[in-house]
């Protein structure tokens, strides 16, 4: 059996794919994918979809969707197809790309089924280059994992310790038909730029320098979860939990160093599935959120959250989730000489404000609810 359909075989075989219902192939016609459909065809048959992006670059697309719907229907596969004009596109094509095919990907797996990539050794090590070339750290180096949670089911990648090469002999032995993407060829994308020149050059020093390099990110992703394990240590240790909301205690998270003050924001960050931030912008959060007053109102905002400070702890607020208070009587906005009686004794809407540890971005949702003269409710803190 060629080493190609062994790891495959393996992969189907491992207890965590078995109980999966079903399987969606990102399959573009390419070698890699045509080669993925195949095995997938025999080894998960009625089980399978493949999923074809049409991204509207080329001029032969059309062709090429039409070609990946007649393979899938002759291997008795079922066929979606996702349609884009990104022909015109300026800026960052690939990135533009891969976020209009992922996205589509992401509207058809659920939970209990996978997303089959036809990623391989040689991709491994392009990945690798790439974020070497970006400055990144142990955690970008450990480039592309085997499997990983995928919207509501998982991303497996049966083919990531296989060449590329053994990929192209075995669908040549088994006679597979497959698309050539002119754009491939142009060196013009980073990616390409790595594979049609920086790969062959090395190769011509270091004939496995593709095994070695996808060796290393296999390193680097051990050390990443070891390194993983002392980040959920540290962020259990400065983490508050309140009304199910976590937050990290600045008081804390001053006492750790500051890699891993670094580490513990990229730790909390990754829980809410948001880009991860720059070196560069760690170093604004944990000047302007860590190491400021403790009476600062600092902010560090992006395009989809923000980070803030007050009561000695750093809140994110995620701004696709604003925070909102909705009332069922009619309200009036706090005054000054407005009290309520909280614990016992009549407060201002400040004194409560503060002794319930509401952020100052928040109080303007909170409204008084007077009922005959008397103020029962700031917001959602009722009189007590």
């Amino acid at each position: 059996m060629h080493i190609v359909e062994q790891k495959f075989k393996e992969f189907v075989e491992s207890e965590s794919i078995k109980s999966l219902d079903h399987f969606f192939i990102a399959y573009s016609g390419g070698v890699d994918s045509q080669v993925l459909l195949n095995l997938a065809a025999k080894y998960l048959s009625g089980k399978v979809t493949a999923l074809h992006v049409n991204h509207g670059i080329s001029s032969n697309a059309k062709t090429w969707e039409n070609f990946c719907k007649e393979t899938a229907e002759s291997l008795g596969v079922a066929f979606k197809s996702a349609h884009f004009e990104l022909a015109n596109e300026k800026s960052n094509l690939e990135e533009v790309a891969r976020i209009c095919r992922y996205g589509f990907f992401e509207e058809n797996v659920k939970e209990n089924t996978a997303l089959i990539t036809g990623h391989h050794l040689d991709d491994q090590a392009e990945t690798f280059m790439l974020r070497l070339m970006r400055g990144s750290g142990v955690d970008g180096l450990a480039s592309m994992p085997q499997s990983r949670p995928f919207k509501d089911g998982s991303l497996v990648r049966p083919l990531l310790e296989v060449s590329k090469e053994e990929i192209i002999e075995f669908a040549i032995q088994k006679k597979l038909k497959w698309v050539e993407d002119e754009s491939n060829k142009s060196s013009d994308y980073d990616r390409n730029f790595i594979r049609n020149e920086v790969m062959p050059l090395l190769k011509t020093r270091w004939a496995q320098a593709n095994k070695s390099i996808a060796r290393s990110a296999k390193h680097c992703e051990v050390a990443k979860t070891e390194m993983k394990q002392e980040d959920s240590k540290d962020f259990e240790a400065v983490s508050v939990v309140e009304n199910k909301e976590t937050k990290l205690s600045v008081e804390k998270l001053i006492k750790l160093s500051k890699e891993k003050q670094k580490r513990v924001i990229r730790f909390w960050l990754n829980e809410f599935g948001v880009l991860m931030p720059t070196s560069k912008n760690l170093e604004v959060i944990i000047n302007e959120l860590v190491m400021s007053k403790p009476d600062s109102q600092s902010c560090f905002e992006t395009s989809d959250y923000e980070l803030r400070k007050a009561f000695g702890e750093i809140f994110f607020i995620n701004k696709s989730s604003p925070f909102v208070l909705t009332y069922e009587t009619p309200v009036e906005e706090p005054t000054k000489d407005m009290r309520m009686s909280y614990k016992g004794t009549n407060r201002s809407f400040k004194y409560v404000m503060k002794a319930e540890k509401v952020p100052y971005w928040r109080r303007e949702e909170y409204k008084a609810v007077v009922e005959n003269g008397k103020v029962i409710a700031f917001g959602d803190i009722t009189a007590n």
